[in-house]
């Protein structure tokens, strides 16, 4: 059975059919598995509400700050898909699937007989691990869009010079690949690989130098002239509206300092691509973390990896001719590596830019995907005579980065879940909301959502005025805002946000805090609890005073949006807390008090103690004292952190009881008494 296989995957070997079902299989155990249970992510959010508000043709005024000619993506991809994230999941796997595909024929053109090297470069092309924002499907049609135009541009080109005969429509449609640069400049520099191709397969063909010289300057002078009015619409015209030329800035001021600290950084963002992205693979899941099902399915992923790339690696041979006739062909292998891997950071340095393999900047990465495959190809490549030793470093480089895309996969997954059950959440504490209130939060757990994201996100729920760029609400996260678009939380502060084409205009006298640590649920800020709160940042606690809940109306007004079940389930504790928060705001203690008798008899429970001071006062308010007690310590008990929040709130059932003149002020002055130091 074994000399049956070796024997098929000799024969095999060059098999297109086989090859693409290896790279089809790599894609779908580091992209696919996981489809459909990932949403939409990051910028996805405004783009869709964008899609929402004005429809298709509202992308060229959106996208006209930064990338003009990319919005006929966005325009086809919404157009087809609108709402339905796993169109947009498919369309990014394929358009990966197509530059693996590329990437594996370009190699093929210019080292034919490199057929170990071949394999391995466009293997690890196909899993690089640096690289973990595929899940952010909606933009990265975009960015996957401009990648496969580059390499088929590269291709048919080499297709167009190779033959005898030259091959003009190939030659026409490679230049036309060039509007890659127009509509992402992220792979603009590595056009500048273009005439070392072009110089790599010409002088195959003729050995007369002023015949070399002179069909290379005019095979690449069509590239050259379209990269030049690239760079001078880019960098002249069009200018910088988002990052800056940081590099060139600094060196007017301090070359010498400059130039020092760019070579310091070259070697550290090397080996941030190459070994760095690879020993992250080597994170092993905690199971109390990831969970027993994902680490089971981590572990049976990495394994089959292992298994299969070992099997179709060891059965593989190399033709021993080919390999003798291309000795000495490593140096253009290394040498390709190199200049790729300068030309992709040349832009990342120039704008001072951290290249790290953690979100969001490890989408700087793409551009240096060939340069990464082709040395790490070219260094397995290297032994001639002891073959065991490349293919077991390449089975164990599959199989991590195999593991780590599923780890990866199932993170951006338990984020969508998260977001989604954060925007349900907020529905059933806030049915509606005056306009122009902001809301604010020091940070959320959320890995893969800006502000801007639960801007667009809250607005599409509760927005009425549909066609207008002015936002009626805005999230605020301090962290990332205060000292710029938010000065300060101080009372009657201006806040100004804007995001493209869209913008927010309001003041710290209309504001709600809150905070998100999930598994505990959404808490809107009381103004007179909260700043006792031990969850709450002590930069932002004192601030909770200024949250209004008077800002919060009965009337439910939320809009049905995709990202919202229709019909949700109204067993877990969140669903009882934010109904019983509302209830309290408005002094519906009867209703407070059955909705707490509900929760706390269900099978959930509170993962933030905070959670139970609703219940407790409307359990005092209704006079159920054996209760309010009861959860009054339990809330203690979880940390005396708790204390002075706890009683505060029964200093606040107090002042209602002394008001009424109640006989409940007895039962409130011996908890105070017993429980609050500060109140005997």
């Amino acid at each position: 059975m074994i000399y049956r296989l070796k024997g098929f995957f000799r024969l095999n070997q060059d098999n297109e059919i086989l090859i693409y079902f290896w790279f089809f299989l790599l894609c779908v155990i580091c992209y696919g598995i996981l489809i459909p249970f990932l949403g939409f992510y990051w910028d996805a959010i405004p783009y869709l509400f964008q899609f929402h508000s004005f429809g298709s043709a509202g992308f060229p005024e959106f996208v006209a700050s930064d990338r003009p000619f990319s919005a006929w993506i966005f325009m086809l991809t919404t157009s087809l898909f609108k709402f339905n994230p796993l169109g947009y999941h498919l369309v990014v796997f394929f358009l990966r699937f197509v530059c693996i595909i590329l990437f594996f024929h370009i190699l093929r053109e210019i080292w034919p007989d490199k057929r170990n090297f071949i394999f391995f470069s466009s293997s690890l092309f196909a899993v690089y691990p640096g690289f973990l924002q595929q899940p952010i499907a909606y933009l990265y049609c975009h960015h996957f869009t401009a990648y496969a135009l580059f390499l088929i541009s590269i291709f048919l080109m080499i297709k167009a010079v190779k033959p005898e005969k030259f091959n003009y429509l190939h030659f026409g449609l490679s230049i036309l690949g060039t509007a890659h640069l127009f509509i992402l400049e992220n792979f603009a520099m590595l056009e500048l690989i273009r005439p070392f191709i072009l110089w790599l397969i010409i002088s195959k063909q003729t050995k007369k130098d002023k015949v070399l010289l002179k069909r290379f300057f005019l095979m690449w002078a069509p590239y050259a002239i379209v990269l030049v009015i690239f760079l001078v619409w880019r960098i002249f015209i069009f200018k910088f509206p988002t990052y800056h030329p940081v590099f060139f800035e600094e060196f007017k001021l301090a070359p010498f300092q400059s130039i020092f600290d760019l070579v310091r950084r070259i070697p550290k963002d090397f080996y941030t691509i190459t070994i760095g992205a690879w020993i992250k693979t080597f994170s092993i899941p905690q199971i109390n973390i990831f969970g027993r099902s994902a680490t089971f399915l981590f572990w049976l992923l990495t394994i089959f990896a292992l298994a299969f790339s070992f099997i179709f690696t060891s059965f593989r041979s190399d033709n021993e001719k080919a390999q003798q006739k291309n000795t000495g062909g490593n140096f253009s292998l290394f040498l390709g590596a190199i200049l790729l891997f300068f030309f992709a950071g040349s832009i990342v340095w120039v704008l001072g830019l951290p290249l790290d393999i953690a979100f969001s900047w490890d989408r700087l990465t793409l551009a240096c995907i060939p340069a990464v495959a082709i040395l790490f190809g070219a260094l397995l490549d290297l032994p001639k005579h002891f073959k065991i030793l490349p293919n077991i470093i390449f089975v164990l480089l599959i199989s991590t980065a195999v593991g780590s895309h599923f780890a990866n996969g199932m993170r951006f997954k338990r984020d969508w879940e998260d977001f989604k059950n954060m925007q349900m959440q907020l529905s059933w504490r806030i049915p509606s909301l005056e306009k122009n209130t902001t809301l604010v939060t020091d940070e959320l757990s959320l890995r893969y959502y800006s502000d801007n994201s639960l801007t667009a996100a809250f607005n599409w729920m509760y927005s009425k005025e549909i066609r207008s760029y002015q936002l009626p609400y805005v999230i605020i996260f301090t962290k990332a805002r205060m000292g710029g678009s938010l000065h300060s939380l101080d009372r009657g502060t201006r806040i100004s946000q804007s995001y493209r084409t869209n913008y927010f205009r309001g003041s710290t006298d209309q504001l709600i805090l809150f905070y998100h640590l999930p598994p505990g649920c959404v808490h809107i800020a009381d103004p007179d609890l909260d700043v006792f709160n031990p969850l709450i940042p002590k930069e932002i606690r004192p601030y909770a005073s200024l949250s209004r809940l008077d800002l919060i109306k009965k009337e439910v007004k939320v809009n049905p949006v995709f990202f919202i079940e229709s019909q949700p389930g109204t067993s877990s504790w969140c669903f009882y807390y934010q109904k019983a928060s509302l209830a309290v705001q408005y002094q519906d203690w009867a209703e407070a008090a059955r909705l707490g008798d509900i929760a706390f008899e269900g099978d959930d429970y509170p993962n933030d103690a905070s959670e139970r001071l609703p219940f407790i006062e409307a359990y005092a308010m209704q006079g159920i004292w054996e209760k309010a007690k009861n959860y009054s310590d339990k809330t203690i008990e979880v940390s005396e952190l708790y204390r002075p929040m706890v009683c505060r709130l029964w200093e606040r059932i107090n002042s209602t009881y002394n008001n009424d003149e109640n006989s409940g002020a007895v039962e409130v002055q011996k908890y105070l008494s017993s429980h609050c130091i500060s109140n005997k």
